[in-house]
């Protein structure tokens, strides 16, 4: 879903059937792993997928 745009917590939310907070856990683990990246508008925070994170993971996934 943010690998075209970047949507905010709530936004990501409503297409699933977690709660918000879930889905902020589950975000700060993506951003923790740098495949997610936070931008502040205001006082909504936006996501948006960092593409070069996913090469980042593949180059570790081949080392298993």
């Amino acid at each position: 879903m943010i690998r075209s745009e970047e949507l905010s917590a709530g936004e990501i939310a409503i297409h699933f059937d977690v709660s918000r907070p879930a889905i902020s856990q589950h975000i700060k683990v993506l951003k923790d792993t740098n495949l997610v990246v936070e931008r502040r508008d205001g006082t909504r925070r936006m996501y948006r997928a960092r593409p070069e994170g996913m090469s980042e993971l593949r180059k570790f996934l081949d080392l298993f």
